[in-house]
């Protein structure tokens, strides 16, 4: 962003006109001052006063600076940079300011390089090599053959630690809305694209009080309570898969306009369910806590009328590895367990 300012006449004639417009807008405000019992009260203004008020301003706009934008790179843009140099150069740009700023950003810089020093997150944030350009990263994961269609992408954060994981997710989030905004805006056609969160309550958290409003998990919610308000515009859909919808956000679970219910034994789960659902769909929704396994309640605009069905098993090499854990079988050794702690703690430590 370019800013090009036309500096005023002369300051004389700025002061000038600054006093000028004080004492006019002082003028139009004791004409609606009235006194009352020793204390002054302002009546409502009139369109005359507004129109007055307008013109001063007017004619002060005159002397001030005038400011062109100039379209181009902003903070958003994508842009490389060294990250390891930020510190460095927060610093540099702040011994440059008058005044005693490089004290009152001792702090910032104290965090800034805390979190280059993070092991965690540093491949995310300063890869070796840099990383992947944005063409193709986007490709990957938009998919670069026959326009993304029928691409699938799965990005398993299951090792990732919780402290870093939701700043990574909102930021895909983010890049995905702004991806799908970009494309309609060149081609005036729509991306379709459909964000799956699983385990979504880690990651649209309702908010509680012991919430920091600036903190990882505030931000993460909030893309994805934007993309659950604005994103259908654009082609983006969101679902939400989670164990635990009372603890979503409500915004985002207010947009949802279908809903797949499998077995749900918690209350307060339930009551936000039987909220959310039509009054015709009670007697349905007590069958909850007692729901079969494959089996689940679909309601909401994707089917007529609410209805209750089976879902059909995977093919064994394409299940996920989410079976129940096979205790009794291991634990009387009727299964031998392959366990190598020497190459897991290996593996853990490269």
């Amino acid at each position: 962003m370019v800013l090009e300012t036309v500096a005023p006449d002369t300051d004389a004639n700025l002061h000038e006109a600054l006093d000028g417009a004080i004492e006019k807008l002082a003028e139009v405000r004791r004409g609606r001052t009235e006194n009352y019992k020793g204390r002054d009260h302002i009546k409502q203004f009139q369109d005359a006063d507004m129109a007055v008020i307008l013109d001063v301003l007017q004619r002060l706009a005159e002397f001030l600076p005038h400011a062109a934008i100039v379209s181009g790179p902003s903070e958003d843009t994508p842009a490389r940079f060294d990250p390891n140099a930020l510190p460095d150069m927060i610093s540099l740009i702040a011994s440059l300011q008058p005044g005693n700023l490089q004290q009152h950003i001792a702090g910032l810089d104290l965090r800034v390089r805390s979190l280059l020093a993070d092991q965690r997150i540093t491949p995310i944030i300063a890869p070796e090599g840099g990383g992947p350009s944005l063409s193709s990263w986007l490709q990957e994961l938009f998919g670069a053959a026959d326009g993304g269609k029928g691409q699938i992408t799965v990005l398993d954060l299951s090792l990732v630690p919780s402290d870093v994981m939701t700043t990574i997710v909102s930021v895909l989030g983010r890049l995905v809305l702004e991806t799908a905004q970009r494309h309609r805006r060149a081609t005036k056609a729509t991306l379709p694209t459909v964000l799956v969160l699983e385990e979504a309550h880690n990651f649209v958290q309702r908010q509680g009080a012991d919430m920091d409003d600036s903190g990882a998990s505030t931000r993460c919610r909030q893309i994805f309570e934007k993309i659950a308000k604005e994103g259908r515009k654009f082609g983006v859909g969101l679902v939400l898969s989670s164990q635990r919808p009372a603890e979503l956000a409500p915004t985002s679970v207010a947009q949802c306009n279908s809903f797949i219910l499998h077995r749900i034994v918690n209350d307060r789960d339930q009551e936000l369910v039987c909220r959310l659902a039509p009054d015709s769909t009670g007697s349905l929704l007590k069958e909850l806590p007692s729901l079969p396994t494959q089996e689940a309640i679909l309601i909401g605009i994707a089917t007529e009328i609410p209805l209750v069905f089976d879902v059909r098993p995977l093919p064994t090499p394409q299940r996920p590895s989410s079976a129940h854990p096979d205790f009794w079988n291991v634990w009387t050794q009727q299964r031998d367990l392959d366990l190598d702690l020497n190459d897991l703690a290996s593996d853990w430590s490269d």
